[in-house]
């Protein structure tokens, strides 16, 4: 478990796997083509994006 964390490979790897995830619904949209992207990407950041508790999103 040890040389797994220390290896280069797996760190790059794991990182660009969270970045796919993160962005995996504007590569769905830009991939469909849909209509109104800017609503699509600002919808999906602001459901990414932690709120306060007393403000809605």
């Amino acid at each position: 478990m040890e040389a797994l964390a220390n290896s280069y490979i797996f760190w790059i790897a794991l990182i660009l796997l969270l970045l796919v995830v993160y962005l995996l619904p504007t590569l769905i949209g830009l991939l469909r083509g849909v209509e109104n992207f800017a609503l699509l990407s600002r919808s999906t950041a602001s459901a990414e994006l932690p709120t306060s508790a007393g403000r809605p999103p």
